[in-house]
């Protein structure tokens, strides 16, 4: 199961409190590309999860939702981000070390 890192986590709480979308809100992760043809993410802000999407809770309470196709992908991953000056969030996975 993918992973939450503790800054990425309270940056999905960030980004769902500006975005009105409440303590059910969070981040949704769908694959926008094949594994095979180097796989590629699109994350957008939801009011909830699909319906058969996998819910990871983050440690800071974030909720991040995956659909099936990304919750595979990502299952030994660590989503986490990194914030620039400019105060935009920049989210990356990882291998789980």
């Amino acid at each position: 199961m993918l992973d939450v890192s503790q800054r990425a986590s309270q940056a999905i709480n960030t980004i769902a409190s500006v975005a009105c979308h409440g303590a059910q809100g969070g981040l949704r992760i769908s694959l926008t590309r094949k594994p095979a043809t180097g796989a590629s993410f699109a994350l957008v802000v939801a009011d909830e999860p699909v319906d058969g999407d996998q819910v990871v809770a983050g440690a800071a309470g974030s909720r991040v939702f995956l659909d099936h196709i990304a919750a595979r992908c990502l299952s030994d991953q660590v989503l986490d981000v990194q914030g620039d000056d400019c105060g935009k969030f920049h989210f990356a996975v990882h291998r789980k070390s």
